[in-house]
């Protein structure tokens, strides 16, 4: 059986490139005096319908969860982002901030670092 269409098996070596660039993305960052932040990989629907409107609800994953919330796959960083500063506001340093976790699949974090980190 293979992975469901858009994800992939990540096997040791994957991982071990993964992991690799992720440990020097955070060193960087720390050493630039970045402190690293996440957020949850659902997010109400409606944090994405109020940034882009009601037609981006086709292009995320979203469904009813149990506690019947429209809940969507995060697509990207941004409206999470926007939500926890408004949320926490007065715990944030916005321009002191990195995120490790990404959208993107390894080969691709793979090939935007190629030319400096692994050269």
């Amino acid at each position: 059986m293979q992975p469901l269409p858009g994800f992939r098996d990540f096997l040791p070596g994957d991982c071990a490139k993964r992991n690799y660039i992720f440990r020097l993305w955070r060193e960087v960052a720390r050493r630039y005096g970045f402190v690293e932040w996440d957020g949850p990989i659902l997010e109400p629907t409606e944090l994405y319908t109020k940034k882009s409107g009601p037609e981006i609800v086709a292009q995320l994953f979203n469904f009813i969860d149990k506690g019947e919330r429209d809940v969507a796959m995060r697509p990207e960083l941004t409206p999470t982002l926007a939500r926890v500063v408004a949320a926490h506001d007065s715990h944030i340093d916005i321009d002191k901030i990195s995120q490790t976790s990404s959208t993107k699949t390894a080969d691709e974090l793979v090939q935007l670092f190629a030319a400096t980190a692994l050269a």
